[in-house]
């Protein structure tokens, strides 16, 4: 099965976020899966869905 790779804009969208908050919670570490092509980061769905499990994240939305 092929693993579906997110871009910072679409991450920050299920999340409710800046694409900004998205980066520094790359820069953080915060995402399991996470890969650097040319100049973009790509997240793994699986580690969006994780960090929203780990995170209490409401909907893929709010932070409680």
């Amino acid at each position: 099965m092929k693993e579906k790779l997110l871009t910072t804009a679409e991450v920050a969208e299920m999340l409710r976020c800046s694409i900004g908050t998205v980066r520094i919670y790359i820069r953080e570490g915060r995402f399991s899966q996470v890969y650097f092509i040319g100049k973009s980061f790509l997240v793994s769905e699986n580690a969006v869905d994780e960090f929203i499990e780990n995170n209490n994240i409401r909907g893929k939305g709010r932070i409680d």
